[in-house]
């Protein structure tokens, strides 16, 4: 019986919807709601600088009052967290600089997910975003 071949990163990634930094949540919303379950938010040059989910658009609509004070401050009132009242992807977006080669074993993609919890990486190759790997495709192409 032949060896099944391993899955890479090229074989689970998908084209990424690239948002800039400066977008707005209004653009935003547009791609996320409904269409995808992760943007890739990248800087004027085009280098990766996070992700962006619908799951970070929730904390704009949820008003301030009706959160505990750490939540919106920060533990003991440090910061306040800009996510509650950002106006673009990058006030929004999760800050991470995880990316991965196209040749990457599939499994080190999830074991990387996991640890580092991201729910998408960037597939890199010569500096360059060729794809990008989110949480449900790592889970549908591997639990075949």
């Amino acid at each position: 019986m032949p060896k099944k071949r391993k899955l890479t990163a090229k074989d689970i990634m998908v084209k990424p919807k690239i948002v800039s930094a400066r977008a707005k949540i209004s653009e935003i919303r547009k791609d996320l709601i409904g269409k995808e379950n992760c943007l890739t938010v990248v800087d004027e040059a085009g280098n990766f600088m996070g992700e962006v989910h619908e799951l970070d658009l929730l904390k704009l609509v949820i008003p301030e009052e009706r959160l505990e004070g750490e939540d919106v401050a920060g533990v003991m009132g440090a910061a306040y967290d800009p996510e509650f009242t950002g106006h673009t992807a990058e006030m929004i977006m999760r800050k991470h600089e995880i990316t991965v080669p196209p040749g990457t074993d599939a499994t080190d993609v999830a074991i990387i997910m996991y640890k580092e919890d991201v729910r998408s990486v960037p597939v890199m190759q010569k500096k360059k975003i060729i794809g990008v790997i989110h949480l449900n495709q790592v889970i549908r192409k591997m639990l075949k």
